[in-house]
C-alpha cells in the first residue's frame, strides 16, 4: 500500500438511497461543482483535500476565529468538511469569493492558484509545502564573503524548452543548481570591491519542506506570433528524487494537466498523456482504471 500523502485508495459508486439519480463513493470522497470554468482551481483544492497532513490542520483550526475573519481558511475548512460528510458534490463559491475570482468562467493558471492559496492561509498550514532557497553570488578575485539570499518557496520549476522533444524532469531539477560563472560582458558589479568583477552565482535549497512539490512550465512565449504555446512533448518523472543527498518522492504540478494526485506510484501505476485538451478524458479513463471490478472485468 502507497504511503505517499496524496495517495488514495480506489473508490467504488453507489446510487443514493434517498436519490437514485445520485451517486456518492463508498469511502466518503466527493466532488467539487465546475462554476464556469474553475476545473483548473478544482484540481488545487482536491490536491490539498487529499494530502492527508495538510487537511488535518485545516480541520483543527479555531471555527470561531476563522469565522470573524471569512478568510480563505475558514473556507478552506468549510469546504473539506462538506467534502468529507456530505452525499452530493460540494461548492467552492466560499473559496473563489475569498481569492477574489471574478470571472469563474475564465481559465486560470492552477500553479499560480496553488501558490496563491498557500500564500493565504495560515502559516501552520501552509508550512508542509514551503521550503527555502538560499542564493549565493561570490566575488571571484575578492576576499570577502558572498552575498546570501535566502527566499521562502512552495514549489519548484521544472523548465521545458521549446525545442526539447523530451524533458527529463531530474536533469531540469538538477540544472536549477548548477554553479553559474558571470565574466567577461556578463560581469557583475562588486559592492565590495566598487568594481566590474567575475562573479559565481549559485542556488542551493536550504531547506526542505515535507512535501516538495513541482510544477512543469509547459507554456513559452513565442516571439513569431507573439503569443504563448504549449510544448506537448512527453515527460521523464522519476520514482524518486534526489536532492543533496536525500530521496524525496516526487509530487508533480503539471500546469497543462493541472494537478494530478497518482501521476506515477511504486504500484507501478503510470500517469496518462494529454493530447491537448483531452484532461476530461484522462480523469474518465483513470476513475475506470483505478475501479478494481471494472478493471478486472475489462482484463478478463
Amino acid at each position: 500500500m502507497s504511503t505517499y500523502p496524496w495517495a488514495a485508495p480506489p473508490l467504488r459508486v453507489v446510487r443514493t438511497e434517498e436519490a437514485p439519480g445520485l451517486f456518492r463513493a463508498e469511502k466518503g470522497y466527493r466532488g467539487l461543482r465546475n462554476q464556469g470554468a474553475t476545473c483548473y482551481l478544482n484540481a488545487v483544492l482536491q490536491t490539498l483535500f487529499m494530502t492527508k497532513d495538510f487537511r488535518k490542520v485545516i480541520m483543527d483550526l479555531n471555527k470561531v476565529r476563522k469565522k470573524k475573519k471569512k478568510s480563505l481558511s475558514f473556507e478552506l475548512q468549510k469546504l473539506f468538511e462538506d467534502l468529507e460528510s456530505n452525499t452530493k458534490s460540494a461548492t467552492t463559491h466560499g473559496v473563489t469569493n475569498a481569492l477574489e475570482i471574478g470571472n469563474v468562467c475564465e481559465q486560470q493558471d492552477a500553479a499560480e492558484y496553488y501558490q496563491k492559496i498557500l500564500s493565504m492561509i495560515e502559516p501552520k498550514a501552509a508550512k508542509i509545502f514551503q521550503g527555502q532557497k538560499k542564493h549565493s553570488t561570490s566575488c571571484k578575485h575578492g576576499n570577502h564573503d558572498p552575498i546570501e539570499e535566502f527566499i521562502s518557496f512552495f514549489s519548484l520549476a521544472i523548465a521545458m524548452d521549446s525545442d526539447q522533444h523530451k524533458v527529463n524532469v531530474v536533469k531540469s531539477f538538477d540544472a536549477q543548481f548548477e554553479v553559474m560563472l558571470m565574466d567577461g560582458e556578463d560581469q557583475l558589479f562588486c559592492e565590495t570591491c566598487k568594481t566590474m568583477m567575475d562573479m559565481e552565482m549559485s542556488c542551493t535549497i536550504s531547506e526542505l519542506p515535507d512535501i516538495l512539490t513541482l510544477h512543469l512550465q509547459r507554456f513559452y512565449l513565442d516571439y513569431c506570433y507573439m503569443t504563448y504555446m504549449k510544448n506537448n512533448c512527453p515527460v521523464e518523472i522519476p520514482l524518486q528524487l534526489k536532492v543533496q543527498s536525500i530521496t524525496l518522492v516526487p509530487s508533480v504540478v503539471d500546469t497543462t494537466m493541472q494537478i494530478s494526485s497518482h501521476l506515477m506510484t511504486n504500484s507501478g501505476y503510470r500517469g496518462l498523456r494529454n493530447q491537448g485538451a483531452t484532461c476530461y478524458l484522462n480523469a474518465v479513463l483513470q476513475t475506470l482504471f483505478m475501479t478494481k471490478d471494472f478493471r478486472k472485468v475489462i482484463m478478463e
